[in-house]
Order: C-alpha cells, then sequence, then structure tokens
C-alpha cells in the first residue's frame, strides 16, 4: 500500500465493482464512488471465510488492507490457515463479533470496519523477559530471535526430504508448527509435538481396525468396535471427508453412553474415547454437524483442539513440565525432552517409556532441521 491510485488499484475496483454487479462504465470505469464505500462500509454481503485451496482476488484486497495496518500477513489471494489466525485477530481487536459461525469470517460488518478509518492497527507487543521460576526462555531463544526466524524455519521443514515423510503427514506439521510458532512456543517445545505426531496419525483419518497380519497386537477396545459397530467397514482407515461429521458424532454419542467401553483413534494426535468427542465438538464449532470437511480443515480443527489442551487442561503436565525440566537445557536437548514429555503425559501410547526414547530423538532430529543445522 502506496497511498498512489495507480493500475493495480484500477484493477482492484474494477473488479470489486464488476463482482458485485457494481455501475462500472462510461465515466464510472474505476471510479471509487458512493456506491463503492457505501458497500465498504457496511453494505457488502458477500462473505469471506477458510478457503486454503481456492485462490480470491478479493482475499488478496482484504490481505493489502490487513497488512497496511501492521498485521502479519502476506497479500497471497488465499484464505488459508494464516489469514484465519490474522481474521480472528482483526476481529478481536476491532471488538466485532467472532464468535460461533461468524468466528474467522470477512462479513459485511468486518468489510466496513477494515475499510473505515476508525479500523485499529495492530499494536507490536512489548517483550519481556520474564527473570523467575519456570518462564525463563528455553535454550537461549527469546520472542524476538523467534519471530524473526519463524519463516525460516516453516521453509525448511517444507523443504526437508530427510524425514521421509508423506504428503498428508508434512501438511500437517507443516500447519502445526506455524499455528504453534504465531502463539510463541518455543521451537524446542514445538519439534517436541511434531516428533510425537509423526508417529501417530494424519488429521481426519480413523485409526485402522486391520490387523490381518498379527491379530493378536489387536487392541481389546478396536475388537469391540467391529464387533459392535461394524467399524471394519464404515470407518476404519477412512477419513473425516468421507464418512463426514454427522456419522461420527452419532457413533461418539453411542459409545458415550456405554462409558466408551470401545472407541478409536482419531486424527493426528489419535485422540480416544472423550478425546475424540472433543475433537468432534471442535469440528461441529467450526463447520456445522452436516458437513465433511476437507483436508486442509481437518488440519485447522485438529490445530485448534492441540492448541486448546495445551492452553488449558495440558498446560501444567505437558507444557510447564517440561519448561521446568529442560530450562537451560541446550535446543537439541531441550527438544528431545519436549519428545518425551509429549509422548507420556500427552500422547500416553501404549509402551509410552520405550516410545518416548524414539520420539525425543525424532524431536532432535526436527529441531535441527527447523534450525538450520
Amino acid at each position: 500500500m502506496d497511498g498512489y491510485y495507480g493500475e493495480e488499484t484500477y484493477k482492484i475496483v474494477n473488479l470489486f465493482k464488476d463482482t458485485y454487479g457494481l455501475i462500472n462504465e462510461g465515466e464510472n470505469k474505476g471510479v471509487v464512488d458512493n456506491q463503492v464505500w457505501q458497500y465498504l462500509f457496511g453494505g457488502l454481503s458477500g462473505e469471506l471465510k477458510y478457503n486454503p485451496d481456492e485462490y480470491s482476488e478479493l482475499v488478496r484486497i482484504a490481505q493489502i488492507r490487513l497488512k497496511d495496518l501492521g498485521y502479519d500477513v502476506e497479500a497471497t489471494g488465499y484464505f488459508d490457515e494464516k489469514m484465519l489466525i490474522v481474521v480472528n485477530e482483526f476481529k478481536d481487536t476491532n471488538k466485532l463479533g467472532n464468535t460461533g459461525a461468524w468466528e474467522g469470517v470477512i462479513g459485511a460488518q468486518t468489510w466496513g470496519v477494515l475499510f473505515s478509518s476508525d479500523a485499529v492497527k495492530k499494536v507490536a507487543k512489548k517483550v519481556e523477559k520474564e527473570i523467575k521460576g519456570t518462564d525463563q526462555p528455553i535454550a537461549g531463544q527469546n520472542s524476538n530471535s523467534v519471530k524473526g526466524s519463524k519463516y525460516e524455519m516453516i521453509e525448511r521443514l517444507k523443504k526437508d526430504t530427510s524425514l521421509g515423510l508423506s504428503k498428508s503427514k508434512k501438511d500437517a506439521i507443516i500447519d502445526m508448527a506455524t499455528v504453534l510458532l504465531d502463539e510463541g512456543y518455543e521451537p524446542e517445545f514445538i519439534a517436541g509435538i511434531l516428533g510425537n505426531i509423526i508417529h501417530e496419525g494424519t488429521p481426519g483419518r480413523f485409526e485402522s481396525s486391520n490387523y490381518k497380519s498379527n491379530p493378536e497386537k489387536k487392541p481389546g477396545y478396536l475388537k469391540y468396535m467391529d464387533a459392535n459397530h461394524d467399524y471394519r467397514n464404515k470407518f476404519s482407515g477412512k477419513t473425516l471427508t468421507e464418512v463426514g461429521i454427522a456419522e461420527t458424532y452419532s457413533l461418539l454419542k453411542q459409545l458415550e453412553k456405554g462409558g466408551y467401553e470401545g472407541k478409536f483413534g482419531l486424527g493426528s494426535i489419535q485422540w480416544t474415547g472423550g478425546r475424540t468427542m472433543k475433537l468432534i465438538e471442535t469440528y461441529i464449532e467450526l463447520y456445522g454437524e452436516d458437513y465433511y470437511p476437507t483436508a486442509a480443515e481437518c488440519r485447522v480443527a485438529e490445530n485448534r483442539l492441540l492448541l486448546k489442551e495445551m492452553k488449558g487442561a495440558y498446560n501444567k503436565s505437558v507444557y510447564q513440565n517440561w519448561k521446568s525440566q529442560y530450562s537451560g537445557c541446550d535446543g537439541a536437548e531441550a527438544a528431545y525432552g519436549a519428545g518425551s514429555v509429549v509422548c507420556k503425559k500427552y500422547e500416553i501410547p501404549r509402551d509410552a517409556d520405550t516410545k518416548a526414547i524414539e520420539r525425543g530423538n525424532d524431536s532432535k532430529k526436527i529441531y535441527n532441521i527447523m534450525m538450520g543445522k
């Protein structure tokens, strides 16, 4: 944004007017007239919301304006996870309705404020170092150094091939790393989470009950699911994109009544039992019950629940526990500790003590990739 009405602005204005059926010919061609201002300041009926796979020039217009107001977003034209975070931040900062179906959505009210002189700019937060207790930065990192290098960390994860991850798994760890970095978590701790995820499930995918090659290892809860809910045919190994939220929610309500005698893992954390119910409730909050989420939307929902858990029920047992044990350790060692703590206190797989060692080592690898070592 340079304050000049140049060729680029002319194209945007024409697109905007044509999109919303405004008079845009003759002397009105490319002119920001009263009609345009009326739409921008509250008359705009079009809504923009999370849709990372489709380019939109209107999304790019919104991103240009948000960037001009100091928000951390690039004008890509894609309403992705990063844009969703920024829109929520803008709406909260400007005290706009941002709950329920309107959360993260640019509607008429948001358009009006976004392009008004009343729009509240992003205020840079003062960085303060905590000197006492377990709030000391891990491994010498501080907020400035992390913020300044977070895009490089993500780019290194994107370019890495040494971990041998599938595209869906790589997309999952990149999206989660982006969200956690934006929330200010240390790269060491983030590496610990990622080091566990690469051993767990895929966003939106149901745990497989096919133990054909080693039936003796099949857990009792999956035997129950196959015997009582036709889990093998309806859910096993499939995704929410195929099954849908409604059918999954219906199944979980049945299992809830029985105290989750039968259960199943779902998603990148392999949430089970009551935790799976919380996951599906998160999906419903975002998209409604009668919906088949895309792979990208599955990542958004799961990232949201993980973040909620890390700030809530698991803050003390996982995050603060890690900080208290590994404050002052070098980066790789702190990452190893994060992988171990997350495994034992959050993922809690069978044989967690043994798996914690493997996941701790993988967390070190991921940390070194993020930091370019």
